[in-house]
């Protein structure tokens, strides 16, 4: 069944195509059966067009009977355009016809119709459904962000890893402690501080900066998709 649905979306382009193709055929055969400037009964002369304001006067009309400017010779009538020649089906789209017509599937404009709005309304929702994640990424890093500048405050640098900032305030729970996507959130100190101040009162390390790092959607850091905070 899975085999057979795969060029569903084939047979609706070549469908479309066959539609719009036919609808232009019967709009060029009512244009040719009755051209601009001809009377419906066909035993009639056919009236002369003012090639300045394109009025249809009588067929003896010497000047235009709206604009009164001389009339020039008739304008021959258009040439019968052909039909535009059908696209020409490829066995692939052949072969998904008869697997539709083996699984009684029926390709028709309402369904058509409905499959594009669906399509239409999945892309939504999946567009929407990203920038949330891409939103709950942002507040749990300002939550683990606020937890870290705390801890600057007090000890007057950067802490080496989460679990002095856990060991300070609490742990940070895992719905805040991941991104929007299901991930971890990394902690990475930088800039070790020397010299004096280089420890905190507890003997730790201390850390000039910071950065807070989500690997983004595809949930591998160190790509452009990457949701990024740094401290100044």
């Amino acid at each position: 069944m899975d085999a057979g649905l795969e060029h569903v979306g084939q047979i609706a382009a070549t469908f479309i195509g066959r539609l719009l193709a036919g609808l232009s055929f019967t709009h060029s055969a009512m244009a040719d059966a009755n051209p601009k400037g001809s009377t419906s009964s066909g035993a009639s002369a056919p009236s002369i067009p003012c090639p300045g304001c394109g009025w249809a006067n009588a067929p003896a009309a010497k000047s235009c009977e709206f604009c009164r400017k001389p009339l020039g010779a008739p304008r021959p009538a258009p040439a019968p355009r052909a039909p535009a020649p059908a696209a020409p089906a490829s066995a692939e789209i052949e072969e998904a016809e008869g697997i539709l017509e083996r699984y009684g599937i029926e390709i028709t404009p309402r369904k058509i119709l409905f499959g594009i709005i669906v399509g239409t309304a999945l892309l939504g929702f999946f567009v929407m459904f990203r920038g949330n994640q891409k939103a709950t990424t942002g507040d749990n890093m300002r939550r683990i962000v606020k937890l870290v500048e705390i801890y600057e405050g007090e000890n007057g640098g950067y802490p080496p890893a989460l679990s002095e900032v856990e060991r300070r305030f609490g742990p940070i729970t895992d719905p805040f402690r991941n991104d929007g996507w299901g991930n971890p959130i990394v902690y990475k100190a930088l800039k070790p501080r020397t010299g004096p101040g280089a420890v905190s009162d507890g003997g730790q390390p201390l850390f000039d900066g910071c950065e807070l790092r989500s690997g983004g959607p595809n949930g591998k850091a160190g790509d452009s998709d990457d949701v990024v905070w740094a401290s100044p």
